[in-house]
């Protein structure tokens, strides 16, 4: 039997999975999220967040590891977990995922990102048709760089169908754009 890493960790996820799966709504709902998460894991710091996620940061029960936790709708914590499989090493170590939660390896966000690594990270998000692949979702493990955060063309579409169906304009627009971006970059 395979061991759970952090268990404690993901025994409280699937507690706020429990919360937010009762909040009915189509858009992200960062207040609510935000204040799910601090019940639950109060001794996360609020990292940022993007679109679709927000990021806490916390530590492991002993110290010794920085890790994230990244709460977003299912999809896209299904689809994170995907792309890590796919790029592996580098891309940041997912330890585990519930419905709603991941926990994620924490890099060094203040390092420089040298031109080299940054043209290194999009060919990699390239072959796997990876969106967004910039010096902002890159971040040092030790002495190498790896990939936080992407999405792919397919996720892209997804969104694409999923805020039609719920009538989200805005975000339909904002999904649009860069589904077109990326398509320009591949040459599509």
């Amino acid at each position: 039997m395979k061991r759970i890493r952090h268990k404690t960790l993901k025994t409280k996820a699937r507690e706020l999975d429990k919360g937010l799966g009762k909040i009915k709504t189509s858009r992200f709902p960062r207040k609510k999220v935000q204040e799910l998460a601090k019940k639950v894991f109060p001794n996360c710091e609020f990292e940022g967040g993007g679109w679709h996620k927000d990021v806490f940061y916390i530590t492991s029960r002993n110290g010794k590891r920085d890790l994230v936790i990244k709460i977003a709708q299912n999809r896209k914590i299904k689809g994170e977990a995907k792309i890590y499989k796919m790029v592996g090493k580098d891309f940041a170590k997912i330890y585990w995922n519930t419905k709603y939660v991941m926990l994620q390896e924490f890099g060094d966000h203040e390092s420089e990102v040298p031109k080299e690594e940054i043209k290194r990270l999009k060919e990699i998000g390239l072959k796997f048709g990876l969106n967004d692949v910039r010096k902002g979702n890159i971040a040092k493990f030790g002495n190498k760089f790896k990939i936080i955060d992407a999405d792919t063309e397919k996720m892209l579409e997804e969104d694409i169908e999923y805020f039609k169906k719920t009538n989200d304009n805005f975000s339909l627009m904002i999904v649009k754009r860069g589904l077109t971006k990326l398509r320009e970059n591949i040459g599509k």
